[in-house]
């Protein structure tokens, strides 16, 4: 059985759990390494908000050089830890930073419904870190029969 190729050629995000306050040390940002490579020194930017950092210290769950995609990571930066939080995502300052946008194609197919799902209901999407409200008479939802195996 053979291992996936893991993406470290794209560029760096990581989207964040947790954000933890440790005294004596920091502010200590918690995610997994989605795409690209996480270094020790690296310079690093959190969206949304544009907040930029170095990277001074990197854990997973020892003190490592480097984090690969699949790598669960803890890696402690200079900024307030209320200025980032859960649901942001650090990517490298300099090579393709990740940005804020005002909307996104996604793919969502539902797996279990308890009832039938029409374009007037409202759901409740989860999507890695995040949960959003949909409303699906905003939204440009595009509904399929779902195809049985």
């Amino acid at each position: 059985l053979e291992s996936p190729k893991r993406p470290t050629e794209k560029p760096l995000r990581i989207p964040i759990n947790d954000v933890y306050k440790i005294e004596g040390f920091g502010t200590v940002a918690v995610g997994r390494v989605e795409t690209g490579v996480l270094k020790k020194k690296a310079n690093i930017v959190f969206a949304p908000g544009n907040i930029k950092s170095e990277v001074s210290h990197l854990n997973a769950p020892l003190q490592i050089e480097v984090a690969n995609p699949g790598d669960n990571v803890g890696f402690n930066v200079k900024v307030r830890a209320n200025d980032i939080k859960r649901g942001c995502v650090a990517g490298d300052a300099m090579i393709d930073p990740p940005k804020e946008v005002d909307e996104f194609l996604a793919q969502i197919v539902i797996v279990n419904h308890p009832g039938t799902s029409r374009k007037d209901t409202a759901q409740l999407l989860t999507a890695i870190l995040l949960t959003l409200p949909v409303n699906s008479r905003k939204s440009k939802l595009k509904l399929t029969e779902e195809l049985e195996p």
